[in-house]
């Protein structure tokens, strides 16, 4: 038999638990628990497009190691159409339950407004479209992916492609952005899925360096889940509000001097196109001014793909990695303290 507790109690709390579920959607309960878990959220606007007027661009010397000459062609409206749509169904239920926002536009108003600002350039007129995205999408990161196939491989039963994609990472302020391309893959969405999946994956950013002793490098993690034996990458990071003018010209010169000892067509444009970089960064032209008309220094970080691998060897009680280099893509760059660390 129940007791006189129990006869209330029980009663009681039948009625406190339908409440609960009958009121939860209007005082915002479920909505609270979802805030807990992801207190801040992220838009990551990704806008995939194949611009023909661009083409002429890919081709010149700046991206000749990629694509060596080759012909490109746009691609077609419903093919583009279609990479959208599978791309952003595949990132949707990636991302699901996490902060990150993914959207990427289908209509054709928002993709010809996106087309009309591009932002595929380090220049000027990117930079002022960076701004005007910004204020149409209110978007917390902004990728644009420029995509096109190698004309010879057009009758082929499994043609290629070539992407060079610009991201912008702190919005509003265009200060924090990079630039990837990728050549000669066979699918599309793949290729873009995998991108972004390393890019926003779980883990992402792993730590940073702390200091460099010879082949070792030692990692201060903000992700605690690294193991022993993990392989990690690491990628230069330049800071203007810092050294990173003078970081970036050391690599530079490093880089011409590494590559005067060869004499082939990539080796010899990529000398020229380190030269014009020094020049930009000594006389603060094009994205690498000094001061904006209000007087503002340039406070630009970036990184530019000058990559380098770990393998961890040891981790300590303080959060720190004991990390050996396993490879170095670019042998003439140095890996510094501040450089980004991710899991390859």
């Amino acid at each position: 038999e129940w007791t006189k507790v129990e006869k209330v109690g029980i009663p009681v709390n039948v009625l406190f638990i339908a409440g609960i579920l009958f009121f939860g959607d209007s005082l915002n309960i479920w909505n609270l628990e979802v805030n807990k878990m992801f207190p801040t959220s992220e838009k990551v606007l990704i806008h995939i497009t194949s611009l023909p007027g661009d083409i002429d661009k890919y081709m010149g010397e700046d991206h000749y190691k990629k694509i060596k000459g080759r012909k490109l062609i746009p691609l077609s409206i419903n093919k583009l159409d279609s990479v959208r749509k599978n791309i952003e169904s595949i990132l949707l239920g990636e991302f699901i339950d996490t902060a990150l926002e993914m959207e990427i536009k289908n209509s054709s108003e928002d993709v010809t407004f996106l087309n009309k600002y591009s932002v595929l350039s380090f220049d000027d007129l990117s930079f002022s479209n960076v701004s005007i995205n910004y204020k149409r999408f209110k978007c917390n990161r902004l990728h644009y992916i420029n995509v096109y196939q190698y004309e010879k491989e057009l009758d082929s039963s499994r043609p290629k492609y070539y992407f060079s994609e610009m991201r912008w990472n702190k919005l509003p302020s265009s200060g924090w952005n990079g630039s990837f391309a990728q050549s000669d893959f066979t699918n599309i969405e793949d290729q873009i899925f995998g991108f972004m999946r390393e890019m926003y994956s779980g883990s992402g950013q792993v730590g940073t360096v702390l200091s460099i002793e010879d082949e070792i490098v030692y990692i201060k993690l903000n992700n605690l889940k690294i193991k022993e034996n993990m392989n990690l990458a690491g990628e230069s990071l330049y800071d203007f509000s810092k050294d990173g003018r003078k970081d970036r010209i050391d690599d530079l010169t490093n880089g011409i001097t590494y590559l005067s000892n060869y004499s082939d067509t990539t080796s010899q444009l990529q000398i020229k196109l380190y030269n014009d970089e020094i020049l930009s960064i000594q006389n603060g032209t094009g994205f690498n001014w000094f001061f904006d008309k209000e007087g503002n220094k340039n406070m630009r970080k970036f990184t530019t793909g000058f990559i380098y691998k770990l393998k961890v060897v040891d981790l300590h009680s303080d959060s720190i990695a004991v990390t050996k280099i396993t490879e170095l893509s670019y042998p003439y760059v140095k890996i510094r303290a501040g450089d980004q660390i991710r899991v390859e």
